[in-house]
């Protein structure tokens, strides 16, 4: 590594010309100024405006979300009947609220303004709206489903859990791809891979027979040698 002192030195035994260190240094300088390969630059906050941004968005996502479940419930019925299929039908509409909602801010956020912070907020809102349409109506009503289908075993009732799961991971992962081809925030990515992840979990768990009772035996033993290690 050669100094400041070093290259004026060269300069005065007349070993570089002062042309030659100019160069030199220039050299040194846009190198160092410039990015590696795979360096990636991404600022989670540029300012306080990101802050108040957020904060401000995460307020309307959850009143919407409020007023969603508001309608729903009085367009059902439930305050005269509240059961398991009033509140998920309620969940769904709000559910779907709060997805269109992040979507339409979103267009002016992320796709515009391209705020970091608030973008992640307004995708995590979009996925879980689309999320919860498709898993609160049948898990709330999965026992009616049961009973239509005329599912009575123990496997049945699983595999029942695991359409439902493979579904939902499915409908999810796909908005997610959706938004990240109109959005491309960095972890959409991530955000469909854990729907998959889901997805196969859900698959693995309902249609392979003893993989439940395989993890139950393998989870204890686990839990036993990572503390000797």
């Amino acid at each position: 590594m050669y100094s400041e002192i070093d290259i004026a030195n060269a300069v005065e035994a007349g070993v570089l010309s002062p042309e030659a260190a100019n160069a030199f240094r220039n050299h040194v300088a846009e190198a160092r100024s410039a990015p590696a390969v795979d360096e990636e630059h991404f600022r989670l906050l540029t300012g306080f405006n990101d802050i108040f941004v957020s904060i401000a968005a995460a307020l309307i996502l959850v009143a919407v979300a409020w007023i969603g479940f508001y309608i729903g419930s009085k367009s059902i019925g439930m305050d005269s009947f509240e059961g398991p299929r009033q509140i998920g039908i309620s969940v769904a509409i709000a559910g779907a609220a709060v997805a269109g909602t992040s979507w339409v801010l979103a267009e002016y956020f992320t796709r515009q303004r391209r705020m970091a912070l608030p973008s992640i907020l307004l995708l995590l809102g979009f996925t879980g709206g689309v999320f919860a349409p498709k898993i609160a109506p049948t898990s709330a009503n999965t026992p009616w489903l049961a009973e239509q289908f005329n599912l009575t075993t123990e496997m049945q009732h699983r595999q029942l859990a695991g359409t439902i799961s493979i579904i939902t991971g499915v409908v999810t992962a796909a908005a997610a791809w959706l938004h990240w081809r109109r959005f491309m925030v960095p972890i959409t990515v991530a955000v469909g891979a854990m729907a998959l992840v889901a997805v196969a979990v859900g698959a693995i768990m309902a249609f392979i027979p003893g993989a439940q009772d395989a993890a139950a035996v393998t989870t204890p033993v686990m839990i036993e040698i990572v503390p000797a290690s």
